[in-house]
């Protein structure tokens, strides 16, 4: 992406595990596409549900959380782009 770094993680999670993320630098941008399970994606004043094939872009420069949902772990993919 032109102007930005990007960085790509697989995410995995069992049930019910959350994982805590600092806010990254201003600008940047990620998206996260689930591949199984589920995941809720927590932003201070916004809540995603996501199930597998769904994919959300949010603003990654607050504090966010990822909480697996339902009785299977969640896999999935995210892509972190960072603002130049």
């Amino acid at each position: 992406v032109p102007g930005h770094k990007v960085e790509m993680y697989e995410l995995q999670l069992d049930p019910g595990a959350e994982e805590q993320s600092e806010a990254h630098p201003a600008g940047t941008f990620e998206q996260v596409v689930v591949t199984a399970g589920k995941l809720a994606v927590i932003l201070a004043t916004e809540r995603y549900e996501l199930e597998a094939r769904d994919a959300v872009l949010f603003r990654a420069d607050v504090p966010h959380i990822y909480r697996a949902l339902g009785s299977k772990p969640f896999r999935g993919l995210s892509l972190i782009l960072y603002g130049s």
